[in-house]
């Protein structure tokens, strides 16, 4: 038998957002993991308060958590570094791919600003 617990974990996935589950999750466009975006990207992720977490993965993926069997996925959580955004605007998001296109944002700071603006005021579906 299992605990309620259990049985929401299997359902609906954790609350807790693992971004270690997450990153091994995660293929690039356009760059790698080793990439400046990427490592900033990964730096922001981990500043960010448990909600912020949720909000960005309902932002990307159209859900607040992660299945607890990521291998059944039809799409890894893609990040795509968009060089030629401007770097004024909102990150964009591709819920039907688990994707999220980054401009070339100066500084963690503008990074975070960026994504938890986008996550909370276009938060529903998808941006586009």
């Amino acid at each position: 038998m299992l605990t309620w617990e259990e049985v929401e974990i299997r359902t609906a996935g954790d609350k807790i957002v693992d971004l270690d589950v997450l990153k091994k999750n995660t293929i690039y466009q356009s760059c790698d993991e080793n990439h400046r975006i990427a490592k900033m990207f990964w730096s922001v992720m981990e500043s960010m308060e448990e909600e912020e977490k949720q909000a960005y993965l309902k932002y990307v993926w159209g859900r607040q958590r992660l299945p607890a069997n990521m291998t059944k996925l039809r799409y890894n959580h893609k990040v795509c570094y968009t060089s030629y955004a401007d770097p004024q605007s909102l990150p964009k998001s591709h819920t039907c791919f688990f994707q999220i296109d980054l401009p070339n944002y100066e500084t963690e700071e503008i990074m975070k600003q960026k994504l938890t603006m986008a996550a909370e005021f276009c938060g529903e579906i998808d941006d586009d």
